[in-house]
């Protein structure tokens, strides 16, 4: 006799990541970040994985501000990850902040 285990839980669908944008904003001055779009299929509770483009350290926060130091097109990059079950994360998703110099 064969046993064959059954799963009464549907498939984990991957979250989905929203980064929003692209941003504006001037070197020196708080740019807000908005990933309150993001969700996951099932309802699971999202943890939040930012990369902000200048080497700073990534934040996890759904709408973290962050002042650049440089100006430039900044490449930003957000993954959620499901907080609870298999844990499963979202493809990467990517916007753009472009940073104007400061005045002198």
């Amino acid at each position: 006799v064969l046993y064959k285990q059954y799963d009464a839980t549907p498939d984990n669908k991957e979250p989905v990541a929203h980064p929003g944008g692209p941003y504006t904003g001037v070197q020196f001055e708080p740019v807000q970040f908005d990933a309150t779009r993001s969700y996951d299929p099932e309802g699971i509770d999202l943890e939040y994985r930012w990369t902000l483009g200048d080497e700073s350290v990534p934040t996890s926060n759904v709408a973290p501000s962050h002042t650049y130091t440089i100006c430039g097109l900044m490449n930003v990059s957000l993954v959620v990850v499901e907080t609870e079950g298999t844990a499963r994360s979202s493809e990467r998703a990517w916007t753009t902040a472009n940073i104007a110099c400061a005045s002198k």
